[in-house]
């Protein structure tokens, strides 16, 4: 997948912001770092980028999910409930680990619990 160059403008922006956060006031490690300690230090934001903006997209897609008008069994084609409270879910990538939370559905005539998911 190709990124877009305005994100990629974006990400440059946003990396020079992070720098600051890291390093504070100039933006550089401490003299004499090893480039080793650099690029893990590199890999390990690349990771929490990740597992932020894929917790981000989980949760908007379960939340546009529940708020379908209506959602039906897989198993039997009725209308389920959504539970009154969204269930924590975690995932484990190859980034690390996403949460999320998620609309858990009941059906009342076959008693079976689902995540309604998009087509």
């Amino acid at each position: 997948m190709a990124i877009r160059a305005e994100v990629r403008q974006r990400v440059e922006e946003l990396t020079a912001e992070l720098r600051l956060l890291l390093h504070g006031e100039g933006g550089l490690p401490p003299s004499g770092t090893k480039f080793i300690d650099m690029e893990d230090q590199a890999a390990e934001m690349g990771d929490v980028l990740a597992q932020a903006l894929l917790s981000q997209v989980l949760e908007q897609q379960a939340q546009q999910a529940a708020a379908q008008p209506s959602v039906c069994c897989p198993q039997c084609g009725r209308a389920a409930a959504p539970d009154a409270e969204p269930e924590p879910r975690l995932l484990q990538t190859r980034r690390g680990e996403v949460t999320w939370r998620e609309t858990k559905h009941t059906c009342r005539r076959c008693r079976r619990a689902f995540f309604p998911s998009e087509p």
